[in-house]
């Protein structure tokens, strides 16, 4: 076995350095690269040992510059990342009137930071790289759950659908960055990371947002995403003591305490794992090769060892998704997990002849591409307004549903059970009926500013036809007789002025 992983590996290295070599001249455009700033201090040409490659970012500039459109491609370009018609938003943007103190009552405007913790999915790994080498740039501006780069129109991210409701929202990642660089912002994901390591990555993001100074700890609403697994099942044959469900689901656990115990005013999503299973069909020689040798060797093989994995996956799911719903994580107002299973049964993308879609995904056919990132973005949020219980456990990404005027917060494990919402509602209609009889009162003291009461309204309502002749009549008989008095008075006047004269 390990003469044959030594022979796939070379045959590897043959094909991505035949693809260096002959599609592209490897050289450094600074302009385009806007990953780290740290990156401008280093040449391309720097030959001493000591040179840690990784480190400086020397090679993943390179890596970048193999990717810049200036060069020739050998590769089909990858969709960018717009998965609608025409990122059409068709959602009314409501604030809340107040800043809610719980959680239960949040709505998408009311989110002020958000962040993520993962591994090389959530860091956007190769999402828009058109070669094999450029898998391991980490395209964090796109990312599904923390991209910020351009729009919602560009690029359909969980960050840019919160935009439209929050445009000063904080925390996202922008361009090609590392885990410790500063365009990965608040998104704390590492490639090849395990759930093992959540714990570790949920300790550094809370230390991120506590000394952040765009960030009011104690009152912004943060919300966090976690999404971890795809490693744990692709590996879980070589040390599966290791990587039982229990397991998995503890080490995730430890992460969601941290959270719990360390963030106040926090909505945490948890995605559940995609069945791994799907990477059977998206087979390509360069592909099959990298799966076998080095992203996902467990689920090929023999039918037993499938078997086995899918059977683990199950577990994943399943156990994790009792852990967030038993309810030890809604014991507080201002904080909550929430479980989000779009992926459960989600299968690969397909084109009409019933073949697998490959611009959903990288040139590894393992990692998603722009339009694979969008797709689980669109997804996700969904799901976030879907009742638990009734949320999609498929893609959902053909339209972005909107929060509705009856209901129009994330849903939690206490907001969607039955009660909650027949309080609600009872809740919005009182909150009606009193705007409705403020409306009411303000228009009573206007007609009384007009010398107009509710009785003389109906009185004026009242009148017949008749009667305004009647008046009317009734008003120019007394303005005749006061133009007569009028006269009278002033005849009077001048004829006693007139006798006076006379004496």
């Amino acid at each position: 076995m390990a003469v044959c992983r030594a022979i796939y590996v070379f045959f590897l290295i043959v094909i991505v350095f035949n693809d260096v070599i002959q599609c592209r001249d490897t050289h450094l455009d600074e302009k385009n690269y806007t990953g780290d700033s740290t990156f401008e201090s280093k040449s391309i040409d720097a030959t001493s040992e000591d040179i840690d490659y990784w480190k400086d970012g020397t090679l993943e500039k390179a890596l970048y510059s193999h990717e810049t459109e200036d060069a020739p491609k050998c590769h089909t370009p990858r969709a960018k990342g717009n998965v609608l018609p025409s990122g059409e938003f068709n959602c009314a943007v409501v604030h809340s009137r107040d800043v809610p103190t719980s959680v239960h009552r949040l709505r998408p405007g009311d989110i002020k930071v958000i962040g993520a913790i993962g591994d090389s999915i959530t860091a956007a790994n190769g999402a828009l790289s058109e070669t094999l080498p450029g898998v391991l740039l980490q395209y964090r501006g796109v990312s599904w759950s923390m991209g910020g780069d351009g729009n919602l129109e560009e690029y359909q991210t969980l960050t840019n659908i919160l935009r439209k409701y929050n445009p000063d929202i904080h925390g996202y990642s922008v361009g090609i960055a590392r885990t410790d660089a500063l365009g990965s912002n608040l998104n704390s994901a590492v490639p090849g990371a395990k759930a093992v390591g959540m714990e570790n990555q949920a300790l550094k993001l809370v230390e991120k947002m506590k000394i952040d100074p765009n960030v009011d700890f104690e009152n912004d609403w943060k919300l966090v995403t976690l999404f971890i697994g795809g490693n744990d099942l692709c590996q879980s044959c070589k040390k599966p003591e290791e990587r039982t469900a229990e397991l998995y689901v503890a080490n995730i656990e430890k992460a969601l305490k941290i959270f719990h115990d360390e963030l106040p005013r926090t909505f945490v999503n948890v995605v559940g794992i995609l069945n791994v299973e799907i990477i059977r069909e998206l087979r390509t020689p360069i592909c099959s090769v990298l799966h076998v040798t080095l992203e996902c060797p467990c689920p090929l093989g023999s039918q037993l060892r499938l078997e086995k994995v899918v059977h683990l996956t199950k577990q994943y799911q399943a156990f994790l998704q009792s852990a967030v719903d038993s309810g030890k994580y809604d014991d507080k107002e201002d904080f909550t997990v929430a479980y989000q299973p779009m992926f459960h049964n989600t299968d690969i993308p397909r084109l009409e002849d019933g073949s697998p879609d490959f611009s959903y995904f990288a040139p590894d056919c393992f990692h998603f591409s722009g339009i694979g990132h969008a797709a689980a973005a669109i997804a996700l949020w969904n799901n976030m307004f879907q009742r638990v219980g009734s949320k999609d456990t498929v893609w959902n990404y053909q339209s972005i549903n909107c929060p509705t005027e009856d209901f129009p917060y994330l849903y939690t494990n206490v907001n969607s059970a039955p009660e909650f919402q027949v309080n609600e509602k009872n809740n919005l209609q009182q909150t009606q009926q009193k705007k409705d009889n403020y409306k009411t009162q303000s228009q009573r003291e206007d007609s009384d500013v007009m010398g107009w009461n509710a009785e003389d309204d109906s009185t004026k309502e009242s009148l017949s036809k008749g009667s305004i002749v009647s008046i009317t009549l009734g008003v120019i008989v007394l303005v005749g007789l006061c133009v007569i008095l009028v006269v009278v008075i002033k005849r009077k006047k001048l004829i006693g002025r007139k006798g006076y004269v006379k004496v």
